[in-house]
């Protein structure tokens, strides 16, 4: 997987934030151009 080599990245940071804020940001990054992904289950 890219520079990784077989592993995946390591989430190396967690942030608790409101709801409101999280779909404000969601509109944001989509704005921009990030696209949604279908879950992985």
């Amino acid at each position: 997987m890219g520079i990784h080599g077989e592993n995946p990245p390591l989430m190396k940071t967690r942030k608790k934030i409101v709801m409101e804020d999280a779909r404000l940001l969601l509109q944001k990054l989509l704005n921009e151009g990030w696209q949604k992904t279908n879950k992985k289950c």
